[in-house]
């Protein structure tokens, strides 16, 4: 359970980053005087969104990787407990 609350707060986390820099273009975009300012603000933008999209491809990964772990944990405790009852019963 833990696993998928620390999942949720990073996600939630990074999406309010995303956002953070969205705000932050927006307004660097408006205080531009020139276009090469506005320029500027677009490849600033590019590169750290670009950046946070390969960041989150190998957060992605480790995700799935993680929740396989545990879910391969779930269900070698199931299958043992199960095993554990037929010997029991048998």
């Amino acid at each position: 359970m833990a696993t998928l609350q620390e999942l949720n707060r990073h996600w939630l986390d990074r999406w309010q980053e995303e956002a953070k820099l969205f705000t932050d273009f927006s307004s660097k975009l408006t205080a531009a005087r020139s276009l090469p300012e506005a320029t500027k603000a677009y490849q600033d933008l590019a590169e750290r969104h670009w950046e946070m999209a390969s960041e989150d491809a190998k957060r992605v990964i480790e995700d799935s990787e993680a929740l396989t772990r545990k879910g391969v944990q779930l269900l070698a405790g199931t299958w043992s407990r199960n095993q554990g009852q037929q010997s029991i019963s048998t």
